[in-house]
C-alpha cells in the first residue's frame, strides 16, 4: 500500500443511492466492461456492492473504527 496514494473519507451519513449510481454506471461505463455485458449481473455486481458497503458504515458508526475496500 503506498501510502501517497491513499485515501481518508470523513463519511457521516451516505450520500449515494444505488439508483443514482446506477445511472450514472450506464450513462459512463467504465473501458473493461464489455459491450454485450448482460445488464442483470452489472446491477447485481453494484447491489452487492452498496449492501457491502452499507454494512461497513454501520459498523463504522457503531465502533468508529475506520475499513477499508478491497477487490
Amino acid at each position: 500500500l503506498d501510502e501517497n496514494t491513499k485515501i481518508n473519507l470523513k463519511i457521516e451519513e451516505n450520500p449515494y443511492n444505488f439508483m443514482d449510481m446506477r445511472k450514472i454506471l450506464k450513462e459512463n461505463p467504465p473501458n473493461w466492461l464489455l459491450n454485450q455485458f448482460p445488464v442483470h449481473l452489472i446491477d447485481k455486481a453494484l447491489k452487492e456492492c452498496f449492501d457491502r458497503f452499507n454494512i461497513c458504515l454501520d459498523n463504522y458508526f457503531k465502533t468508529r473504527k475506520p475499513f477499508k475496500f478491497n477487490y
